[in-house]
């Protein structure tokens, strides 16, 4: 049997999710930038290769903040960047809010 199993690929989801608790909003890909604090994230079980975010995220950014990016990390400040996905890029001149719906967020595993 070639590659990963549909269990094979959800416990790799799982162990994605149990590292990426975090979610910042970033100028950069590379978790540069931050804007705000770094939010909770938890993940729905992995189905079909496939989970997304269980909950809305809020984050609060300040006035000036630039966002093109939304970040993954290990911890709420420090830990490790796990990696970033690209967002309609935005400028809060006055600050404000990035909203992500619950099931917005999707991770995939081919």
């Amino acid at each position: 049997m070639p590659g990963l199993s549909d269990h094979g690929r959800a416990a790799r989801l799982a162990g994605f999710a149990s590292a990426a608790t975090f979610l910042a909003a970033c100028a950069g890909d590379d978790g540069v930038g931050q804007a705000g604090a770094r939010v909770p994230l938890s993940w729905s079980p992995p189905t079909e290769g496939r989970m997304v975010n269980a909950a809305q995220l809020r984050i609060v950014v300040p006035a000036g903040s630039v966002v093109e990016y939304l970040a993954y990390w290990s911890a709420a400040s420090g830990g490790d960047l796990l990696g970033s996905m690209r967002v309609d890029r935005e400028v809060f001149a006055n600050g404000g809010v990035v909203v992500i719906g619950a099931g917005d967020l999707v991770e995939e595993q081919d």
